[in-house]
């Protein structure tokens, strides 16, 4: 590993995701936002530089050279990952704000930034971490797009702009996020299983008890992503059954990527 350039990328990474987070706090603020939003508005705005930055970068590793998910590392994989440990580390921050609304979101971060660092260390596995990356943040452009208009219409009812939004991206997200999520995903995770646990192809660098450790994180994928998947499906397709306030943290994704 390249560990001078890691640490200048995470670095550099890690100043963008703070002005990001400085620059929002101040005009959230100006905005009158509850603090529990505040922080969800400050994450999501951050996510909108790393979702679809992430899904694109991974996505062209993932589909450029199909691999075994232990393979060996290869720069350009410690780099994305060296962006990607930055998002979740300034995000973690960023949510620790409002931690007590946002236990399982910092949980989240330290899970994804373990199963990078563990691969980082042993030199193996880079191209789980780049499919995994590419389906945890593939559907969190439309995501986020859905989730902060929604806010902004909640708290005016009046923006035209924010309900147009939300009425635009409503279907097609929650639809792409079931079939990402729940179909996907749950085919990648089994089959990580399987690899790590019972597959002659691995080449058993990476110790036994990690790679149990990954494949019970796959599999926390879909799990995860059940309760915030209810609550979009029924606020879409049935509006008069959803009950949750404008204050709770439900619009944070569990699954932010991976």
């Amino acid at each position: 590993m390249d560990t001078y350039s890691f640490f200048i990328i995470y670095t550099f990474s890690c100043l963008i995701f703070s002005i990001i987070a400085f620059v929002s706090h101040n005009i959230l603020s100006e905005q009158q936002w509850s603090k529990s939003n505040r922080c969800l508005l400050m994450s999501s705005f951050g996510a909108f530089l790393h979702g679809p930055s992430s899904t694109i970068l991974s996505g062209i590793q993932v589909f450029k050279n199909f691999s075994y998910p232990d393979s060996p590392n290869v720069d350009i994989h410690t780099y994305i990952m060296a962006f990607s440990v930055a998002y979740f580390t300034i995000d973690f921050v960023v949510l620790g704000l409002d931690w007590k609304n946002n236990i399982a979101f910092c949980l989240h971060h330290i899970v994804c930034s373990l199963y990078e660092v563990v691969v980082l260390y042993y030199g193996y596995g880079s191209y789980s971490v780049m499919v995994l990356m590419f389906l945890g943040e593939i559907t969190n452009p439309l995501q986020n797009v859905y989730s902060v208009s929604h806010l902004y219409y909640e708290k005016d009812r009046n923006d035209k702009f924010s309900r147009r939004a939300r009425e635009l991206v409503a279907v097609p997200f929650v639809l792409f996020y079931f079939f990402i999520r729940f179909f996907v995903v749950v085919i990648f995770a089994i089959y990580l299983n399987w690899f790590f646990l019972f597959s002659s192809d691995g080449n058993g660098e990476i110790p036994i008890g990690w790679r149990i450790v990954f494949g019970i994180i796959a599999i926390g994928v879909p799990i995860g992503s059940f309760g915030f998947g209810k609550v979009a499906w029924n606020e879409i397709f049935h509006p008069s059954s959803s009950t949750r306030s404008v204050d709770t943290e439900d619009y944070k994704d569990l699954d932010d990527s991976l």
